[in-house]
């Protein structure tokens, strides 16, 4: 994947910047439609490889629909680390929660990380690639 991609559907956008970095902006009550599309956008992605995902949640909120859709079809092996800016106490357990589960289905290299702002967020994606990048 080498260009610049952008998909806008409701009151949320997603955006791809090469070589490997999607930031995702959720504005308001994200229901089922919204959650399949995103997760329709996602899996097109990772089919060309793992990304880093940077996800705004500071003014959303997920319906029942759209966080079951979410759990059940989101796959840990499209991503290489997941920011969360601007998570509130209970974006921030859930998404602990699911890094505890991540850890025993044996894909303990998924990060869960928070930041309040998208520079924060933009800053420590660049740390965790270096990090990576040493790695491999």
């Amino acid at each position: 994947m080498t260009a610049h991609r952008e998909w806008m559907f409701g009151t949320n956008r997603v955006r791809f910047e090469p070589p490997d970095l999607v930031v995702a902006k959720y504005s308001g009550l994200t229901g089922l439609e919204e959650a399949r599309r995103t997760t329709a956008i996602y899996r097109e992605l990772a089919s060309q490889g793992p990304f880093f995902l940077i996800v705004d949640v500071a003014d959303s909120e997920l319906d029942k629909q759209a966080r079951e859709h979410f759990i059940q079809n989101l796959r840990t092996e499209w991503l290489l680390g997941v920011v969360y800016v601007g998570a509130d106490f209970i974006q921030k357990a859930a998404a602990k929660a699911m890094t505890i589960a991540v850890y025993f289905t044996g894909k303990s290299h998924l990060d869960f990380l928070f930041a309040n702002t998208e520079a924060e967020a933009r800053a420590l994606y660049e740390r965790k690639r270096k990090e990576q990048a040493r790695v491999a």
